[in-house]
């Protein structure tokens, strides 16, 4: 698309920025609102335009989001992704991240077994006791108190009083 000699820039409106990266249209309006991007330029009717460079940032920006990523640790990533940041500081960042979701997946086994062992013990028998109820009661973690006379329940309830280390992986 050349025009004398110039290139032309393909401008998008916000719902096409919308469409192309996946982000949806309020949470742009969000982003930039709280400063994570700043806000595009306008048109003299006040529209918001983008380019192909916007898609791509908002396309990074939801990937960086679906990875678990805070809001504060994306700053970092666009930082980085601009040239503004360091490999290794987001190597550290991201090894933390990493550390962190290991620990919420070892906290997510647990709570998978602890659930599928109480409604392996459900009673099929109208207004008999209902170990699910029982483990929610004390929290879907456990607490020390013990749940009934069901032995599954209580061995899992011995097993979580010392917290596993997440897996490491040496680098």
């Amino acid at each position: 698309m050349h025009q004398a000699g110039k290139v032309r820039r393909q401008d998008f409106t916000i719902g096409q920025l919308a469409e192309r990266s996946g982000v949806k249209l309020e949470t742009i309006r969000y982003y930039e609102r709280i400063g994570v991007l700043a806000g595009p330029p306008r048109t003299l009717q006040g529209r918001r335009v983008y380019t192909y460079e916007d898609v791509r940032t908002f396309t990074f920006l939801r990937h960086a989001r679906e990875a678990g990523f805070t809001l504060a640790q994306v700053r970092i990533l666009l930082k980085a992704r601009a040239g503004g940041a360091s490999c290794v500081e987001v190597r550290n960042m991201a090894s933390e991240h990493l550390d962190a979701m290991r620990l919420k997946i070892a906290q997510l086994v647990r709570l998978s077994e602890r659930l599928q062992c109480a409604m392996s013990q459900c009673s099929t028998e109208p207004g008999g006791r209902c170990p699910v109820i029982e483990m929610l009661d004390c929290g879907p973690h456990g607490d020390r108190r013990e749940y009934g006379s069901s032995p599954g329940l209580q061995q899992l309830n011995a097993a979580e009083l010392t917290e596993p280390q997440p897996p490491r992986i040496s680098r």
